[in-house]
């Protein structure tokens, strides 16, 4: 559909130009690793969100109050704080990308596809994008987190965070709800910048050449509507 955003298809023009279809894409194990290897530290259930009613705002997920931080050392503190990072920050990508501020949401793209486009490329593309297909915009949602995982290297130090989350955009257009559903992958190399990649129409081959990481967390990304 058309109206799905536009960074959909910007992180798939990067993308696709990179990297090799016969490139090999290997599972890794977590745990104990190889030299010249990484591992994963992944909580995936722990403080997952509730998702009640009073988690819900009308157009986004309410991230995981920081009071459940109390009494919480080391990895499971870190988890968490993470998980209220990209909720807070895809939260904040979400409201300025439905209000056009363009120049605030190539802050939240993934630094190797504003190189490779150019920064005030992308700018002027979105901007006559929405002029030539304004949306109305009833809602983007993105969350709640369904994974979160900090990737460690063979010296012992974190590569970056990653989480993956369900991502739905809903539009009114002549008179009737639209939605369209997808996923997001969240990376943060430093547990305060958060980037974001709608890997809802791109190979999961692509997204792995652009964030090689990930595939320490998952060997397949979940099924999505991929462009031919």
């Amino acid at each position: 559909m058309r109206f799905f955003p536009l960074f959909v298809s910007i992180g798939f023009i990067f993308i696709s130009s990179c990297g090799s279809d016969n490139e090999s894409i290997n599972s890794l194990e977590t745990g104990n690793s190889e030299e010249g290897s990484a591992f994963l530290a992944s909580d995936s259930s722990a403080l997952k969100p509730n998702l009640n009613k009073e988690w819900i705002s009308p157009d986004s997920i309410v991230p995981i109050p920081k009071e459940q931080l109390a009494g919480l050392t080391g990895f499971k503190k870190d988890s968490l704080l993470m998980r209220i990072k990209f909720q807070e920050e895809v939260n904040a990508m979400n409201r300025v990308f439905k209000n056009s501020d363009f120049n605030a949401f190539v802050k939240f793209m993934h630094p190797a596809i504003v190189k490779k486009q150019g920064k005030s490329s992308l700018i002027a593309n979105l901007k006559e994008d929405r002029k030539r297909h304004p949306m109305n915009f009833k809602s983007i949602v993105s969350g709640p987190l369904l994974d979160v995982a900090d990737v460690i290297d063979e010296k012992g130090n974190s590569s970056g965070w990653y989480c993956l989350l369900p991502h739905q955009t809903t539009i009114v257009q002549d008179g009737q709800d639209m939605r369209a559903d997808g996923y997001l992958v969240g990376y943060s190399p430093d547990m305060e910048k958060c980037y974001f990649v709608d890997i809802t129409r791109i190979p999961d081959e692509k997204v792995f050449y652009l964030m090689p990481d990930l595939k320490y967390i998952y060997e397949r990304l979940p099924k999505r509507d991929l462009i031919p």
